[in-house]
């Protein structure tokens, strides 16, 4: 017998998108990738480090919407995905911008500040969410 599929608040739904899409796939997945880079490959230069970092975002979050996706849809009853996707944009704008705001102020401490590192991970951070948006309003769908 398939289970039964719960009428939630668009908000719980959004935030079970976010929390897969947005943050367990892409930190998980970074995570690894790491440490694969760390100890596999470790003649890169840090660089080169940044931009794989900002390529393996593009691809993990991409991933993470589609698990999201494939998850909210078996365990929600969805009837507004355009409700979802403009939600879970949201919770990302917002953790995204409350940890690249942490993470600036952490630097700014330093004598030397990384504009370079600061940059790009600004630049990734602004590619992960219009991924994680858009590919939302596509993958999102109403059961």
């Amino acid at each position: 017998m398939p289970t039964q599929k719960k009428q939630s608040a668009t908000w719980r739904i959004a935030l079970a998108h976010y929390l897969i899409a947005g943050f367990a796939v892409p930190f998980v997945g970074s995570l690894s990738l790491t440490f694969f880079y760390y100890y596999a490959l470790p003649v890169l230069t840090d660089t080169t480090y940044l931009v794989l970092g900002v390529g393996e975002t593009m691809v993990l979050t991409f991933i993470g919407v589609i698990l999201g996706a494939q998850y909210i849809r078996r365990k929600y009853r969805i009837t507004d995905v355009s409700s979802v996707a403009n939600l879970s944009a949201a919770y990302i704008v917002v953790f995204t911008g409350l940890w690249m705001s942490a993470n600036m102020l952490f630097l700014s401490q330093l004598a030397e500040v990384p504009v370079t590192e600061m940059t790009i991970a600004s630049i990734e951070s602004a590619l992960g969410i219009l991924v994680f948006y858009f590919s939302s309003k596509k993958y999102i769908r109403t059961n």
